[in-house]
């Protein structure tokens, strides 16, 4: 049975923009001061929005990619995990 939700509305990185669009005064983020005397940040959805498009921008313009190095390292920690977990389960 097909869904008639719209998938792409339920992906992480257009959550901002979405509710940027339909909530674009509600408050999204608050921070909490750090220290005595500070205020609180509270950021709306658009202000949020505008942040991390911003980020997003910076980022794309700097060529920024995930270092292969650390992806090997994780790609050969989740083999061991998995190793570990047969080597478990054969033990039962």
């Amino acid at each position: 049975m097909e869904s008639p939700i719209a998938l792409n509305s339920l992906v992480l990185g257009s959550l901002p923009e979405r509710h940027a669009r339909y909530r674009p005064h509600h408050t999204a983020v608050i921070v909490a001061a750090r220290r005595p005397g500070e205020r609180e940040l509270r950021l709306t959805w658009r202000e949020f929005d505008a942040y991390v498009n911003r980020w997003a921008n910076a980022l794309r313009v700097e060529s920024f990619r995930p270092i292969p190095i650390f992806e090997n390292e994780l790609a050969s920690q989740a083999a061991d995990g998995a190793e570990a977990c047969c080597d478990h389960e054969s033990r039962r």
